[in-house]
């Protein structure tokens, strides 16, 4: 009798052995989803940086002012310039905001999507066009943000100063 309750005991033992291993397994895992987490929100904010720091460049301030300004004069160079911007834009903006937001990574309201690059795409005529011309190569989710931004910066009371340089004139 006293081997079989001392084995009664080890198998106890045993199995509130398991049930701790494993909610240490289920702690680790939690730990680890806030670590990418967290990661993934610093390497957002830092490609958030890097078009903030390619817009202070020279040439890519430059042609991104002439096309706000004055489209008509951008040479073949500045279009790629600002094409490039406008590719940047929608991948650090939209595409990745949106991929992190649908897997339960970041929190945002889907009308918040994308604001910064919208704006940054569509303040001139030039990223207009651009979009129009570019807009069924993105996927529905992309189309939808920017079309809505495009609506909510077209209601936005725009002073005529302001207006006449983005249209170039």
């Amino acid at each position: 009798m006293n081997t079989q309750k001392l084995n009664d005991w080890l198998q106890l033992g045993a199995a509130l052995g398991v049930i701790a291993g494993l909610g240490l397994v289920a702690y680790e895992l939690r730990q680890q989803h806030q670590l990418v987490r967290a990661e993934l929100a610093s390497d957002t904010f830092s490609a958030f940086e890097d078009v903030g720091r390619s817009l202070q460049s020279e040439p890519v301030a430059a042609a991104y002012a002439k096309s706000i300004m004055a489209p008509e004069t951008l040479t073949p160079e500045e279009q790629v310039i600002v094409e490039g911007l406008y590719l940047e834009t929608m991948n650090v903006f939209l595409i990745r905001q949106e991929y992190f937001v649908s897997r339960g990574f970041f929190e945002i309201d889907r009308d918040q999507i994308g604001i910064q690059g919208a704006g940054l795409m569509l303040a001139g005529k030039y990223g207009r066009t651009w979009w129009e011309e570019n807009r069924m190569n993105y996927p529905l989710f992309v189309r939808e943000v920017m079309d809505g931004h495009a609506a909510s910066i077209d209601a936005l009371p725009i002073p005529g100063s302001v207006r006449r340089m983005g249209e170039g004139g």
